[in-house]
């Protein structure tokens, strides 16, 4: 994992790029919105105390930025 070339957390590449470093997500990293990522987006608010909505929320976004960037 090269964390100078992920793509901004407010992208949905980015998004899955960085729910697969800390493995949530391992379907294909296209950058599609899909119910393979709206389900590891969900697991991932769970096991981080947000709200589980499935969705990419300014919480969610800032919470990966924090695990993955530091």
């Amino acid at each position: 994992l090269q964390l100078g070339h992920l793509d901004p957390v407010e992208t949905t590449i980015g998004v899955q790029k960085r729910l697969h470093a800390l493995g949530y997500f391992d379907e294909s990293i296209d950058g599609e919105l899909s119910e393979a990522l709206t389900e590891a987006i969900g697991q991932f608010q769970q096991d981080n105390g947000l709200p589980d909505t499935g969705e990419l929320d300014a919480a969610t976004r800032g919470e990966l930025h924090k695990l993955v960037e530091g």
